[in-house]
C-alpha cells in the first residue's frame, strides 16, 4: 500500500538522521501530486536552519525539481510535467556540487549546474521539507521511496521508471529503502526510523515488476529464466 499525505493539514514521515549527507546521491519516489502546489516527496535538510537542504519535489507550475539549498538555491526541472491525480516516477540525481538532474516517468530530464553544497542535513523529510520552517507538504501519494550514494544514470531512470523495485537497480548504493506500505515506518536497508505526523492515510500500491527468486527460476518446466511478473505488492 502507499502512503496517502494531505495538505493543508500536513502529514508526513520525518527520520532521526540521514543515510547519505554528500554527493554522490539520488532520491528516488513514486508519487501522486493532487493538486497544481508546490509539493515535497523526499527531502534532506538541516533542521536546525532554514536554508541547508536537497528537496525533490513538485513546482507550482507541474514541473519535478530538484533544489540544492546551501544559504543560496539551485534548481534543476524537468522539462515535461506532472498529470495531477496520475502515477508518475521521479528521480533527483546529485552527481557533483555542480552536476545535477532531475527525470519524470524516465525522461524530460532537466540540469543545473551551478555549484551548491548544503552542510549539516540531519533529517530525511518525506511528503514535507522538516528544516527550521518545515513547509511544501504534499496532497497525494508516495510509493518506492529509496536514496543511493552514488548518481544514477539515465537509463537507470528509465527502469525505474518501468516499475523496476529500488533494489534492482545498483542495489550496491542502496542506503534507504522505504515502501510506503501501511505504516512500516523503518527503512529495509539502514534501519533508519521514522515517526509519522498527521497520520498519513493508506492507499493501492502501485504495480511493480519483481524478480522471481533464483530457486524458483531454477525450477524445471515451471517458468523461463526470463519472465517476470508485474504484481500489486500488498500488505497482510
Amino acid at each position: 500500500m502507499a502512503l496517502t499525505f494531505n495538505a493543508p493539514t500536513p502529514k508526513y514521515l520525518v527520520s532521526a538522521g540521514v543515510p547519505v549527507s554528500v554527493v554522490p546521491m539520488t532520491l528516488v519516489c513514486r508519487f501522486r501530486a493532487a493538486a497544481t502546489l508546490t509539493q515535497t516527496f523526499v527531502s534532506l535538510a538541516d533542521s536546525s536552519v532554514p536554508n541547508q537542504r536537497i528537496i525533490l519535489y513538485v513546482a507550482g507550475g507541474n514541473t519535478v525539481s530538484l533544489l540544492i539549498d546551501a544559504a543560496a538555491t539551485a534548481v534543476a526541472n524537468t522539462s515535461t510535467t506532472i498529470t495531477p491525480g496520475v502515477l508518475h516516477s521521479a528521480v533527483g540525481v546529485l552527481k557533483a556540487v555542480d552536476d545535477r538532474s532531475v527525470y519524470l516517468d524516465g525522461g524530460g530530464v532537466g540540469v543545473s549546474v551551478t555549484s551548491r553544497a548544503p552542510t549539516g542535513l540531519d533529517v530525511v523529510g518525506l511528503g514535507m521539507v522538516r528544516d527550521s520552517s518545515p513547509s511544501s507538504p504534499l496532497t497525494g501519494e508516495l510509493s518506492e521511496v529509496a536514496i543511493y550514494d552514488l548518481a544514477w544514470t539515465a537509463d537507470d531512470a528509465v527502469r525505474y521508471a518501468l516499475g523496476y523495485t529500488p533494489d534492482q537497480i545498483r542495489p550496491e548504493g542502496l542506503v534507504l529503502y522505504k515502501r510506503m506500505i501501511r505504516d512500516e515506518d523503518v527503512d529495509l536497508v539502514g534501519g533508519l526510523s521514522f515517526t509519522a505526523s498527521g497520520s498519513p492515510g493508506i492507499a493501492s500500491h502501485p504495480r511493480v515488476i519483481e524478480s522471481y527468486p533464483a530457486s524458483v527460476l531454477a525450477a524445471p518446466l515451471r517458468i523461463p529464466v526470463a519472465m517476470r511478473t508485474y504484481r500489486n505488492r500488498r500488505a497482510g
